[in-house]
């Protein structure tokens, strides 16, 4: 819209257009100039103005952000909303928000040089909106702040979720519900959403933009029960990331991956959501009652597209990556660009339906990192260059190269055109611009002054507390001085909370002024014994002026990180350190299967009732394709442990601070002696140390530190190619020898394995000097699950070609095999048992004394000592080849999809379990079972509902917004429930890809 005071007295013509621009806010008609109010121009999120670009455009200045973006999501390419800092224009104004240091600053447009800077309390990762002399903006603080637009001050502010409570997100200590649903404006409303996780709670406001009071809230869209991909249904309802946009009657909710979810704008009710395929994701565009996303034409009524004029290119297909569109839509249609190839799509009608016909086409010189179109101009960002085309003529005009940085976001306004890009640089060109000669700013920072005896402090504290990584909590951190040494000495970032307001102001623009803010060190003014933080997530702990005694201990105690978190407070010069325990009753998972006998259970007894968020991120790696049924991670002593493609993650299970990572190339492929089919497990914990199986051998690393210890060599390598199983048990590590000349056929052809290879030696070696203890030769063939290892024996299969053929109807023939269980010490055989044709997997129970041998859904017992066949049992859950879904033991029961069995007798219990979809095998805590239902699914045994014999899907709970991977991605360890990305490769509409930890909600 036309803004007072922008230029000389409008012409009648453009008053026309202001009240044009009103009536109609996705799109409007200048003669001289235009705002840009909002994230791609208006509240339709067009990407269009009228306003046309005349001569040629130079350089006018640039300026360089305190620091380069952080995507709260780097490897995922459908949601991007953050890859570069938003801007927008209103009158000779540039508004920024910086994500990192969470400030919203204001610039003069003419010349780069800052005028005002308002500091919210988390980052701010979307664009802010001008509503007439106000600049609107959302934090991930749980805020939304309305300034005066003149001189940044603060007219309100609002939190739409329910309380302060904290989380880290992105690595970022921010709310528990951001708000990253960005505010728009239409008329005098403000729309914006709080909450990234459905299960956390959604919250979703309309607000008078004069005043900030609600005019209606929506806070039970979170826990809907909604139909996911695959047709599965879930208590997974929805949520907010990015750009909100409306429509003549509705308000479009971006909910990340997916499409976009559409509420009422006049009351807040949820109407529907599109149907969640395999497409969604970026901004959705509005016209009338229709809009776009990925490509497609939707009407808001509608769940099926009426057309796909130009869907998202997919850049690879794994780990897949699929671009942005780039689109805009202008009065007369859309103009969109994929790759190089730029289109122009006209509004079309037949029988009343509308649509779009291509009515042009152009290339431009690289492919597209962003687009908007001013008047007859399509101006395109092509990584560090910008060109424009003409709409009329094709004419293609340069106008800026080797810019710093990929152009993610570009605007026009007011004769200005701003462009944004991934190093956090600005540049504005205007017809007036200096070209080469352009002022190039930057926004100054300080060297950190410190004095020396809080850097003595900083590094007294850190050797004595012996942590150098992870997070460090300050209660009462004064002017910030310990603070910003603790920065200096070690690796850790730090969370300050300071109740007294002065100080709280003092050490936040310390922080700032030296850059530390936001990437070092985040400041809360909060009382010391109710920080709002969440519980064991502090690496160390520490208090520049308060007493830690008291109330204050407790909240200590709360956020102290279990297994060795440290306490430290000053006795004199003396350091006195106070480390925390175990978890009581936290269990550990450390071995494909939860242990060395395969029970899928971690046995951990903490965790129990309903769960919600502790942390959630991404890591720059790739993780391994779902296709790859990846292997399980691993968690012992508060340690992360995951497996990727080409080498192994470890990260700390509490607040996700990566710890080490070791490389090891085509760590997950078939001539690494990798295939998930039949795998038990590429590797193992125990000890200390962390076993990885690498072709021919075992890597032997430190599990603190990931330093290469030693390497174990298989005992006959001549005759042998590949290391197969894996396990540890009691300071021996066990595996089998396999032979590249001995494969079957995978289940899945999709992956494109070439062959399972199955074992021909088993064997037992000493874990700290790898020297052979025994060895035993099968008659046939070990497969890799089919062994398990429990206080005493070892319990293997031996069979003839363990999984021989998968016919074209997945049916599978299956040989007789022998159950062995030889002494786990002495490698001697204690006794011989028929198995039939069962031989997937083993499972052993050493207070039962059982042995447990299944195939697809049927399962034999033996006794352990004697061999003696028990019972047998058959699950009636579906059999699927694809997904061999695995039991598990929950003390003196077995649960088994549906069904759950009495250990010792073999007979079925009062107990029927239905999920919804869900591929992968059921883990188990003590008290819990985990699974996969649409997404995450869990069940608390001892809940008082679920004591019935039914638990059917509405028993279940949900945490939504995410799907595991296609195997055992699920774990629980040290009161936690674990679940790194395995889901790399899936093209379904699930909102978010990432790792997540959950933690009983009574934890925090």
């Amino acid at each position: 819209m036309l803004r007072e005071g922008t230029h000389t007295e409008p012409s009648w013509l453009c008053r026309v257009a202001v009240m044009l621009a009103a009536c109609a806010p996705g799109w409007f008609v200048t003669t001289r100039g235009a705002d840009w109010p909002a994230y791609r121009g208006d509240a339709r999120r067009s990407a269009y103005t009228a306003e046309e670009i005349t001569g040629s455009m130079k350089l006018a200045w640039s300026i360089k952000l305190p620091h380069a973006p952080t995507p709260a999501w780097s490897r995922n390419g459908r949601i991007r909303y953050d890859v570069v800092f938003g801007t927008v224009v209103a009158g000779q104004h540039l508004y920024v928000g910086d994500h990192v240091e969470g400030v919203l600053r204001a610039l003069d447009l003419k010349t780069g040089e800052q005028k005002w800077a308002f500091q919210t309390g988390g980052p701010i990762r979307c664009a802010p909106t001008v509503w007439k002399d106000t600049v609107i903006v959302a934090s991930d603080d749980g805020f939304v702040y309305a300034l005066d637009a003149r001189d940044g001050s603060r007219r309100w502010s609002i939190r739409p979720g329910p309380s302060e409570d904290l989380v880290l997100g992105n690595g970022y200590m921010i709310s528990r519900w951001p708000v990253r649903g960005a505010p728009t404006v239409e008329g005098d409303t403000v729309y914006a959403g709080a909450g990234v996780w459905p299960s956390d709670g959604f919250h979703l406001v309309a607000l008078d933009a004069g005043t900030g009071k609600i005019k209606w809230r929506n806070d039970d869209s979170g826990s809907l029960m909604l139909t996911q991909p695959h047709g599965a249904k879930s208590k997974s309802g929805l949520a907010a990331q990015g750009y909100l946009t409306v429509t003549d009657s509705d308000l479009l909710i971006p909910p990340g991956r997916a499409l976009p979810a559409v509420f009422d704008k006049g009351t807040g009710r949820f109407k529907r959501i599109g149907r969640q395929g395999k497409t969604g994701g970026g901004v959705a565009m509005a016209h009338e009652d229709l809009f776009t996303c990925a490509g497609q034409l939707y009407r808001v009524d509608k769940d099926k597209p009426i057309t796909g004029y130009l869907p998202i290119e997919r850049v690879s297909e794994w780990p897949l990556i699929e671009a942005l569109p780039h689109d805009a839509m202008t009065p007369t249609g859309i103009v969109a660009a994929r790759g190089t190839v730029v289109r122009g799509f006209g509004w079309t009608s037949k029988d009343g339906n509308p649509g779009l016909r291509k009515t042009w086409e152009a290339k431009a010189s690289a492919a597209v990192t962003d687009l908007i179109v001013a008047g007859q101009q399509v101006v395109l960002g092509l990584d560090s260059r910008i060109e424009m085309i003409d709409r009329k003529t094709r004419g293609t005009t340069p106008v800026a190269d080797e810019l710093d940085g990929e152009i993610g976001a570009l605007l026009y306004a007011n004769g200005h055109l701003v462009a944004s890009t991934t190093s956090g640089h600005l540049y504005c060109f205007s017809r007036d611009g200096r070209g080469a000669g352009a002022p190039r700013r930057s926004i100054e920072r300080i060297v950190p002054v410190i004095d020396a005896d809080s850097l003595r402090r900083a590094k007294s504290i850190v050797q004595a507390a012996d942590v150098d990584k992870g997070y460090a909590v300050d209660l009462g951190c004064g002017d910030g001085s310990l603070c910003m040494a603790l920065t200096q000495v070690s690796d850790l970032k730090v969370i300050a909370v300071e109740p007294d307001a002065e100080l709280f102001a003092k050490a936040r623009a310390r922080f700032l002024a030296a850059g530390l803010y936001g990437s070092r060190v985040m400041i809360f003014n909060r009382p010391l014994d109710a920080t709002g933080l969440p519980g064991t997530v502090a690496n160390l702990i520490v208090s520049s002026r308060a007493a830690l005694d008291g109330k204050v201990l407790a909240e200590a105690k709360r956020i102290q990180r279990p297994y060795g978190g440290a306490i430290c407070s000053l006795d004199g010069e003396r350091v006195v350190v106070e480390r925390s325990a175990a978890v009581a009753g936290g269990g550990r998972w450390t071995h494909q299967y939860a242990d060395p006998a395969n029970t899928m259970c971690s046995d951990d007894a903490a965790l129990s009732g309903q769960l919600n968020m502790l942390w959630y991120r991404d890591y720059d790696l790739p993780s391994a394709s779902r296709w790859l049924r990846a292997p399980a991670p691993l968690s012992d002593h508060g340690i992360l442990y995951h497996a990727c493609p080409n080498g192994i993650i470890a990260v700390d299970a509490y607040n996700g601070t990566e710890i080490w990572r070791f490389d090891a190339e085509d760590l997950l492929s078939v001539e690494a002696g990798f295939n998930t089919y039949h795998a038990g497990g590429i590797f193992c914990l125990g000890d200390g140390m962390l076993f990885i199986r690498r072709k021919d051998r075992c890597l032997c690393l430190d599990a603190k530190t990931g330093e290469l210890l030693r390497e174990i060599a298989l005992p006959d390598p001549e005759a042998h190619d590949l290391w197969g199983y894996l396990a540890y048990s009691d300071g021996v590590v066990y595996g089998t020898a396999a032979s590249t000349d001995h494969g079957v056929k995978p289940a899945w052809p999709r992956t494109r394995r070439k062959a399972v290879f199955e074992g021909k030696t088993f064997f037992a070696t000493d874990a700290r000097t790898g020297r052979l203890l025994w060895r035993f030769e099968p008659k046939h063939h070990i497969g890799n699950r089919a062994v398990a290892i429990d206080d005493r024996n070892v319990y293997v299969v031996d069979r003839v070609g363990l999984w021989k053929d998968y016919l074209a109807r997945r049916q599978v023939k299956a040989a007789p095999g022998a159950l062995v269980a030889l002494d786990k010490k002495t490698g001697a055989r204690r006794w011989s048992a028929d198995t039939g044709e069962l031989g997937t997997g083993v499972m052993a129970s050493t207070p039962t004394r059982r042995v447990c041998v299944w195939h697809l859904n049927r399962l034999r017992t033996f006794d352990a000592d004697t061999g003696e066949r028990l019972y047998e049992i058959q699950s009636d859950h579906k059999v699927n080849i694809y997904v061999t879904k695995a039991p598990a033991m929950i003390g003196d029961t077995i649960y088994w999809e549906r069904h759950a069995f009495d250990l010792r007798s073999g007979k079925k219990k009062a107990f029927d379990f239905r999920r919804s979809y869900g591929c992968g095998s059921v883990s188990a805590s003590r008290n819990m079972l985990f699974f996969r239902s649409g997404t995450i699914g869990y069940v608390d045994l001892n809940a008082e509902r679920n004591t019935r014999d039914r638990i059917g899907i509405a028993d279940i709970q949900n945490f939504g917004g995410i799907r595991p991977g296609c195997y055992v991605s699920i774990i629980s360890a040290g009161g936690l429930v674990l679940v790194p990305d395995n889901s790399a490769s899936c093209t379904c509409s699930y909102f978010n890809q990432c790792w997540i930890a959950l933690q009983p909600a009574r934890s925090r």
